[in-house]
């Protein structure tokens, strides 16, 4: 879902919408989906090619922070003090952490902010975001209200555009919110960026087990429909992305092979929005010939003159090829080993190689994939390890991909080299950051004295202390806990105050809460906007989506 802490840096709301399967990110460009409104900071952007963008677009899925709050489900009355280490019958927690407690703190602040129009903009957006992440439904008229925008109580277009967003995060799929989103995408009178967000909310209230029709027809329509400019036609096929339904396939192979919809040619950026929905989808909803037509056509495009095109159709290979026979994956895989190998040639830019190591990680972690095609995935990933031009940190990320749902003895197999790695290696988030999370991922318990010296030493780069601080959670290390809590009441760094707090989420200590809740109730602006995203993400409520 979507959140304030997705890269590239620099605050602001909201972000477009992440989903699992895997994120395709897209460079700034004259058209395509909205990027999100910014504000002006000294905080440098984050570079198109780096791994923390791929990994922006993604960590939802591979963090799973919602499956470890799911963890808490079995606690008696929501009192998170027992997942802090407080066992039934033991010492009482330090404070009344019931989710009736939680309710009565958090909620009013969050209201209160959502509703006040005399706050910083971004403070009131973070107000309503957080509502919508800790699913409070009755704040729906709210956010409808606010994302119609009319009558003379307006509100800034920032808290417009996250109503409309915060629509699809709150998860309420009922069809008075459903309705009143596909009217809002369709207006060509309202803001086109808040039709854009309006229909990501649409793609994130998919509901794998209860296909929506009505929803589908709408956005294949706005796809379809002669808009001046790409922004919405590609927030809709970002959108049948999320939505997932293998019934929208047909139509998408038709645009995607032919570079055409509604009698349109698609530019460069729509057509790779194009490439993202059908992969992540999959070739469920297509005839084997179709799925063959589908493969040749992101092979023709990798090697076509649209770089955004051409990186969604690398990702679209990692995400498409699972669902495929082995002959088809191994296809694949070998596709990508070329790029791989073909770096620096005329065509095969650095990001593409990149690329393509993930891709490689997404078909050799699929959890039928071939053992021929594993191991072949695994041999360009371990090759390319060593890079130090900057794939190195995505063949780490790739063989976490690859490993992580496998069983102990075998993640070791892929850890051990990135330890030695990360042993030997100097440097900020930008250049160590990958190892760390991808050691995090495989669940490295021979890692936990290096990465608890890094996360304690305030020397480091904050962001690599935040990476650890995650990498501590995703191994389920409680001995980190202390640290986690210490990081979360730093003052200095925003950044790693939002990892301290996913890192708290992941190792389900309750006992962060009441040092969020002190963040949430800081007079100052930035930390309203850190309270908000990270009290949505680590007090959600366990039976919500």
């Amino acid at each position: 879902t979507a959140c304030t802490d997705t890269p590239p840096g620099g605050g602001g709301t909201p972000d477009g919408p992440e989903g699992p399967g895997g994120g395709v990110p897209q460079p700034p460009s004259t058209g395509g989906a909205p990027t999100p409104t910014r504000r002006t900071t000294a905080r440098r952007a984050v570079s198109y090619d780096s791994w923390r963008f791929w990994w922006g677009y993604n960590k939802d899925e591979l963090l799973d922070l919602r499956g470890a709050l799911r963890g808490m489900a079995g606690v008696s009355g929501g009192n998170l003090g027992v997942v802090a280490g407080y066992e039934a019958g033991g010492e009482a927690p330090p404070e009344d952490l019931t989710a009736r407690a939680l309710e009565t703190r958090i909620v009013p602040v969050l209201r209160a902010l959502a509703e006040d129009g005399s706050v910083n903009f971004d403070i009131q957006a973070s107000g309503v975001l957080g509502l919508a992440k800790m699913g409070r439904r009755e704040a729906a008229g709210l956010m409808m209200k606010q994302a119609r925008n009319a009558g003379p109580d307006q509100v800034h277009y920032v808290v417009e555009e996250t109503a409309a967003l915060s629509l699809g995060v709150l998860q309420d799929r009922s069809e008075a919110v459903r309705s009143f989103l596909r009217e809002l995408a369709a207006d060509p009178s309202a803001r086109t960026r808040t039709r854009c967000f309006a229909a990501f909310s649409l793609g994130l209230l998919a509901d794998p087990a209860l296909p929506d029709p009505a929803t589908r027809l709408a956005l294949e329509a706005l796809v379809e429909a002669p808009e001046a400019k790409a922004d919405v036609p590609s927030s809709a096929l970002i959108a049948l992305g999320l939505l997932g339904d293998p019934a929208s396939a047909p139509r998408l192979r038709g645009w995607f092979v032919t570079g055409k919809a509604g009698g349109r040619v698609l530019p460069d950026v729509t057509l790779s929005y194009a490439a993202a929905a059908l992969g992540r989808i999959g070739p469920s909803g297509l005839a084997e010939e179709e799925r063959r037509e589908v493969l040749d056509a992101l092979f023709d495009r990798i090697r076509g003159r649209g770089l955004q095109t051409r990186y969604s159709a690398v990702i679209a290979l990692g995400q498409f090829a699972p669902g495929c026979g082995a002959g088809m994956q191994d296809e694949c895989v070998v596709a990508l080993a070329s790029i791989v190998k073909g770096a620096g040639r005329s065509g095969l830019d650095r990001q593409a190689v990149n690329f393509a190591l993930a891709a490689l990680g997404r078909i050799g972690g699929a959890k039928d994939a071939p053992p021929a095609v594993r191991d072949r995935a695994v041999q360009v990933l371990l090759g390319g390890v060593e890079d130090r031009g900057g794939s190195g940190s995505f063949a780490a990320l790739g063989l976490a991909l690859v490993g992580r749902g496998l069983p102990e003895p075998e993640r070791i197999k892929f850890a051990r080299p990135l330890r030695e790695l990360l042993f030997r290696m100097s440097g900020d988030y930008e250049t160590r950051g990958a190892q760390v999370l991808a050691l995090g991922l495989l669940r490295d318990r021979e890692s936990v004295a290096a990465l608890m010296e890094m996360l304690v030493d305030r020397g480091n780069d904050p962001a690599l202390r935040g990476a650890a601080a995650v990498a501590l959670g995703l191994i389920g290390e409680q001995g980190a806990v202390e640290a986690v809590r210490a990081a979360i009441e730093e003052k200095e760094d925003r950044t790693l105050k939002v990892d301290a707090a996913v890192a708290a989420g992941l190792l389900r200590d309750g006992g962060a809460v009441p040092r969020l809740v002190a963040v949430l109730e800081d007079p100052k602006a930035s930390q309203f906007a850190l309270g908000s995203a990270a009290n949505g993400g680590v007090s959600k409520p366990s039976g919500s989506r």
